[in-house]
């Protein structure tokens, strides 16, 4: 079979044929979708030995994709096993040798009846005779408890997930925790009709970390998202148990695993020709003291070890409380930078500082009040189609000269557009349908999972990725036999020598050509892009030249006021390493770098 055929990769370790080729594929795939993709620190990456790669999950399935197709290394993912199903996902899984998870929500079953009270209950404990400990009980209106739910399923109301520690009767369930949110026990009394539940049974993981345990034994990668579920959120969401229950069961088995934290930082990562940065941590290995404390306490173990592994990702990531912070934090990033040239590691590492500052700082009246002040300038800017380095570049060149620039990037356009076309007449459709369909899928995504969602960007990419995969192999095709059907017809009653070479020669050209004109066309398209912008930014200068004059001065009022922010308060801030350096030049901004 093909799939049996092996080759050993520079790492030692073997791959199979198909999967070469679902690597290519994937690898064309998502170089069609993004227009860059950098890489910093991959020096970190264990090269061999067993390593569980851990990674923010901002992106459903194409963060799996791009770790696979980035890290050099096969890594079996987890991955929820009803994605097993999926058209493209699961074939792709199974050549990746992905290792199904069954996963409690997956399975969960409605509740009858509804949930109408919440109290507190005291049970005598077993431990110290004489004493009582109080539980939550869940007080079920038309109910049936006892048929539904038994010790070690949960229990999820209104969103929110219990862990069932006792099923008293049809009507009474005891929770395993002594307290709830506040929300969820006003949603739950002040509800005249009752809240409906479902059911989360109990779920035998054994098959699971026997494949885990297996694959790290054999020197491999396997990979691992710990908040268990993508997510919009612009800061991760808690992270699940799985990734410290792993590491510490491989540890017991003698097994020298290392932890390997990747941050994926997507910039507008749900549109075609977006941006990812890839950012590797420093590896992992659990600590001996926290190895030792799981032999005692297994809970505060793996919250320990959870805690390293989310400060790891997090010193990689951009975090932010709100997406009204991250855009604040970014603009920012370009006001304090100013006239320096960021490299990509220094621009996603300065505004992952920055957000930090302000959910430090927020309080402040100083940052409260710049804060204000670069949401309204970047308002402004929204209002004009441009950037804060648009309005960097806004360089008074003299009417001439401007007029000059303006017609330059107009002839560009002129003569790059019919190239661009070329390449959306052959993805137009493609990207047609692909943005229909997931902007359905977003919608279904968010209503079906509102806490994990704040718009449900995370799925369009999957979704424009997953049919961009199906569609382009057919349109390729298509266009193929449309090709060669024309050659047919010109070549039709011809029976000279030319035309003989040129039956077989032609489909031969159209199929090489098609990817090429592809490629042309997707370059074009981002360099027209480009000068779309210029020419806007050209037009301001030149027609509107008190605007560029007063966005300019705003911008340096603004860049005056975060200097003088950062200086106040930086003795305040924490930040161990060094990241950013501005060779050659000392400026503030390496002292801002440097103590934070």
């Amino acid at each position: 079979e093909m799939g049996s055929y092996k080759k050993i990769n520079e790492h030692g370790e073997r791959r199979s044929f198909v999967y070469s080729i679902a690597i290519w594929f994937l690898r064309a795939i998502l170089n069609t979708f993004f227009r860059s993709v950098y890489i910093v620190g991959e020096e970190k990456f264990p090269t061999t030995g067993p390593t569980i790669v851990v990674a923010n999950h901002s992106n459903q399935f194409v963060d799996g994709m791009m770790l696979q197709v980035q890290c050099q290394r096969p890594i079996s993912f987890l991955i929820a096993e009803k994605s097993m199903h999926r058209p493209v996902i699961g074939d792709l899984a199974r050549i990746m040798g992905a290792v199904p998870v069954v996963r409690r929500k997956d399975i969960a079953v409605k509740g009858k009846g509804t949930i109408s009270e919440v109290k507190t209950k005291s049970i005598p404990n077993e431990k110290q005779q004489g004493t009582t400990t109080d539980y939550i009980l869940i007080v079920g209106k038309d109910t049936e408890f006892q048929k539904q739910f038994q010790p070690g399923y949960q229990i999820e109301i209104d969103k929110t997930i219990l862990s069932v520690k006792q099923i008293l009767s049809d009507t009474e369930l005891l929770i395993d925790e002594k307290s709830i949110d506040d929300q969820l026990r006003h949603t739950i009394t002040s509800s005249s009709s009752g809240v409906k539940f479902r059911s989360l049974p109990k779920v035998d993981h054994s098959t699971m970390f026997s494949a885990v345990y297996k694959t790290l034994e054999s020197g491999g990668c396997i990979g691992i998202f710990p908040e268990g579920t993508s997510t919009d959120h612009t800061k991760m969401l808690e992270f699940q148990a799985g990734v410290a229950i792993m590491a510490f069961g491989a540890k017991a088995k003698g097994i020298d695993v290392k932890i390997q934290p990747v941050g994926l930082n997507y910039f507008k990562g749900h549109r075609w020709r977006s941006r990812v940065v890839m950012r590797y941590a420093s590896p992992l290995t659990i600590p001996e003291d926290i190895f030792e404390l799981h032999k005692t306490n297994k809970k505060e173990a793996s919250n320990k070890l959870l805690c390293l592994i989310r400060e790891s990702l997090e010193s990689v990531t951009f975090q932010a409380p709100s997406y009204g912070v991250a855009r604040v934090a970014h603009v920012c990033r370009d006001l304090y930078a100013d006239s320096k040239q960021l490299t990509i590691e220094e621009s996603v590492e300065l505004s992952r500082r920055f957000a930090y500052a302000y959910e430090k700082l927020s309080e402040k009246p100083e940052v409260a009040a710049g804060y204000e002040a670069v949401k309204n300038y970047s308002k402004k800017l929204d209002a004009l189609g441009i950037n804060d380095k648009d309005v960097r570049a806004l360089v008074d060149y003299g009417r001439l000269k401007t007029i000059g620039h303006l017609l330059l990037h107009l002839l560009f356009i002129i003569f790059a557009f019919p190239l661009s076309v070329i390449g959306m007449v052959w993805v137009g459709p493609i990207v047609f349908i692909a943005t229909m369909k997931s902007k359905q899928e977003m919608v279904t995504a968010k209503a079906g999972a509102p806490s994990t969602k704040v718009k449900g960007l995370d799925v369009v990419a999957s979704k424009k990725v997953v049919i961009g995969s199906i569609l382009i192999p057919i349109f390729y095709l298509l266009y193929l036999a449309i090709g060669t059907l024309i050659n047919e017809l010109l070549l039709q009653n011809n029976d000279s020598i030319t035309a003989s070479i040129f039956h077989w020669v032609t489909p031969i050209l159209i199929a090489i050509g098609i990817p090429i004109y592809l490629q042309v066309g997707l370059l074009a398209g981002d360099k027209v892009r480009e000068s779309v912008r210029a020419v806007r930014r050209l037009f301001i200068s030149l027609w509107n030249s008190h605007v560029a004059t007063e966005l300019q001065k705003e911008r340096q009022v603004l860049h005056d006021q975060i200097v003088a922010i950062v200086d106040k308060y930086i003795s305040e801030l924490d930040f161990p390493d060094r990241v950013l350096t501005f060779e050659n030049e000392e400026s503030y901004v390496e002292t801002f770098t440097e103590a934070m």
